[in-house]
């Protein structure tokens, strides 16, 4: 593959902003953006997990440009990305938003419980019951 469009210079802003690791994707909604979604919420740079959040996906749109300028991807990827992001950031109401952020906070959180407990189960030769 590629160094994209954008000779990587999409995924080496984001890493910088966020931290080493932290890597834009396309294919919004899948297990990669999600987790990777997760990990830039916990790294916070902005101080805001809201905006830390959508500062991510705007690396995730450009990275999701990128391979579709370059042709390692096609339309069929980036324009559902767009809608995404579009239907995302772009049509909700600031309630909604409070509503999402509540809700999202709590699904991190769950996910977050889960590893802690899972790991510490391990440690004894336990697991998720």
């Amino acid at each position: 593959m590629s160094g994209g469009a954008y000779n990587y210079d999409d995924i080496r802003a984001c890493e910088s902003i966020f931290r080493y690791g932290v890597e834009p994707v396309y294919g919004f909604g899948g297990d990669d953006y999600n987790d990777y979604r997760r990990a830039a919420r916990e790294s916070n740079p902005l101080n805001d997990r809201l905006v830390s959040e959508l500062v991510y996906d705007v690396f995730c749109l450009i990275h999701s440009q990128d391979w579709f300028l370059c042709g390692d991807t096609s339309g069929d990827t980036y324009y559902p990305d767009l809608a995404f992001f579009k239907d995302k950031w772009l049509k909700i109401t600031p309630s909604e938003l409070v509503k999402r952020e509540i809700d999202t906070s709590i699904d991190d959180l769950r996910e977050e419980l889960y590893r802690e407990f899972v790991k510490g189960s391990d440690q004894y030769g336990g697991g998720r019951r």
